[in-house]
Parts: C-alpha cells; sequence; structure tokens
C-alpha cells in the first residue's frame, strides 16, 4: 500500500495509495467511475456515505429529507479540533449554525476568548474569518468556502 495521509479522504488520494502511490488527488476528469483503481473504472464512496444508507433504508428517503436545509439533505460529519473545549467527532444536520457547533457542542473557545477564523474542508479546504463564521448559511458554509474536501 502507498503512503496514507489524511488527504486519502479524498477519493483519487485512496486510489493513488492503494495503488501503492503517494496519496495526492488528481485533476477530474477523468473521474474514478470512469478511470479508476488500476485503471479501471471504480464506484468509491466515503464511510460517511456508507453510513447514511442503513439509516435511510430504515427510516425511508422521506425522513432523511427532512434532515438538513431545502438545498442540502442531511447530516455532516466534523472533527473539532485545535482551540475549542470540546474536541472529537460530531454529526450535525445540514444548515446548522457554525455558532451552534462552536458554542453549544464545541463548548466555545478556552478562556473566553473569541473564534479568529475557522478552518473547513481538510487539506484543500478554505478558512471562514470570524465575522461570517457564526452566522447560518443555507448549506452550512458560505459561497467559496469549501465544506468537504480531502477529509
Amino acid at each position: 500500500m502507498g503512503a496514507g495521509a489524511f488527504v486519502c479522504g479524498e477519493e483519487t488520494a485512496l486510489i493513488a495509495s492503494v495503488e501503492g502511490k503517494r496519496g495526492q488527488p488528481r485533476p477530474r476528469p477523468p473521474y474514478p467511475a470512469e478511470l479508476g483503481l488500476w485503471g479501471e473504472p471504480t464506484l468509491i464512496n466515503n464511510v460517511e456515505t456508507f453510513a447514511n444508507i442503513a439509516p435511510i433504508v430504515r427510516n425511508g428517503g422521506d425522513w432523511y429529507a427532512r434532515l438538513g436545509t431545502d438545498k442540502s439533505k442531511g447530516t455532516k460529519v466534523f472533527a473539532l479540533a485545535g482551540s475549542i473545549v470540546n474536541t472529537g467527532l460530531i454529526e450535525v444536520p445540514m444548515g446548522i449554525p457554525l455558532r451552534e457547533i462552536i458554542y453549544d457542542i464545541g463548548g466555545g473557545i478556552p478562556g473566553g476568548h473569541q473564534v479568529k477564523a475557522i478552518q473547513t474542508g481538510g487539506p484543500s479546504g478554505g478558512c471562514i474569518p470570524r465575522p461570517q463564521s457564526c452566522r447560518q448559511h443555507p448549506a452550512l458554509f458560505p459561497p467559496g468556502i469549501p465544506g468537504a474536501v480531502g477529509g
């Protein structure tokens, strides 16, 4: 197996790692469904996607569609790390205000300090400066800020 890393959460980086290469994302197209593992068409999903299958089958698609927002259905898993009181993994409905994630679930910033910025989306993500960070956005992330890439 190739070198694994946080970035191997991105599908093409994971394929490269399984092939024994450096786990680095590649430009698309071609997409893995056309040219994937060992040059063959490949269906690849992450654990978060697979974890949604059983609850959807058990509770139905209508139930799942009620979670989140009109444009962003379902839930999202986040890793809370850095200068936050409660670190760890959380799963929240899409559309939840970042303020709730940081202060209600994460317990805020140690010592009562204010948020300076929030980094989202793994190694290819972006930073949301404080003035935007605690407002709700339709898809949880402001326009132009990646929410879930590479990790």
